[in-house]
């Protein structure tokens, strides 16, 4: 099965965690449906594909309700006590650490269900998400290569700035100047982030296809798989590597320093925020 479907419904759940406290708890009820709907749209399954994915999905969702929402609800618990206080860059690295291992998990976990879908993959599936990958591309593009970096810094102000009144509330003018500064040091390059999303990319389309003609056992088909998920999660390029170390740190600096530049009120709605999503995770976890 194509990696980065298995890997955007790690993603899913991950936006739902961050989502306002009713879309947490209607919206995962209903993962496995809205997970395989997504799917389809990359890969238009036959009606064999179908069932199977549909009780993959459902299997990984109940496995999820049953290990992973109790980690999730820990981890959330754990950032509400951070949030009283400042924060550390050391904390703060320790946190989004625990977050990444919790993601890889909910990847990995996945692995013998994606094997089991490449070997039914035709080609015409392939065919289908190729498409859909260039459509992503021409997309991806407009948004991060095809304008000015002055447009870039300033849309990535916005995206900051909604994810972080979201938990602080509105910032002020001080706030706001500490993202820019922050997004002019950062080391993001976009072209960089282009050349791996294309190699990638041709890495998942070879590793499916090779699947799909040789038609291996599911031990060895589930073998390359994984293989396919931590080249991707982590990839050895180079400058690829280089850059991606460089935002981890960025992300320590940059968490610790906006926490405390944050007002007493924000920091209270901060921290009733990560509470309600820990009440509904362990709520959703008790079902």
């Amino acid at each position: 099965m194509k990696l980065r479907l298995w890997q955007r419904c790690a993603v899913v759940l991950l936006v739902l965690t961050l989502s306002a406290c009713g879309l947490v708890r209607t919206g995962y009820d209903n993962l496995d449906t809205i997970a395989y709907w997504w799917m389809d749209r990359y890969l238009d399954f036959n009606e064999s594909q179908k069932r199977e994915v549909k009780a993959d999905l459902k299997a990984w969702h109940a496995w999820h309700r049953s290990t992973q929402l109790p980690a999730h609800a820990d981890l959330l618990g754990e950032l509400r006590q951070m949030a009283k206080s400042d924060v550390s860059e050391v904390a703060a690295c320790d946190a989004i650490t625990k977050a990444r291992h919790q993601f890889e998990t909910l990847l990995l976990q996945s692995a013998p269900q994606a094997a089991a879908l490449a070997l039914s993959l035709e080609p015409a599936n392939l065919k289908r998400l190729r498409k859909k990958f260039a459509e992503e591309d021409k997309q991806w593009r407009e948004k991060w290569l095809d304008i000015s970096a002055k447009q870039l810094a300033e849309d990535r102000l916005d995206e900051w700035t909604d994810r972080s009144e979201f938990f602080y509330g509105r910032l002020s003018a001080v706030q706001k100047q500490a993202i820019r500064d922050a997004i002019a040091r950062s080391a993001l390059d976009p072209k960089i982030s282009w050349m791996l999303r294309q190699r990638r990319q041709e890495d998942i389309l070879a590793t499916l296809e090779k699947i799909r003609k040789n038609k291996p056992t599911p031990e060895l088909a589930e073998a390359e798989i994984r293989a396919l998920m931590e080249r991707t999660l982590h990839p050895d390029d180079p400058a690829g590597s280089e850059m991606r170390r460089n935002l981890f740190n960025e992300a320590c600096v940059n968490s610790a320093a906006m926490h405390k530049l944050v007002t007493p009120a924000q920091r209270k709605r901060a921290e009733e925020k990560l509470a309600g999503l820990e009440q509904d995770f362990r709520k959703l976890a008790a079902r």
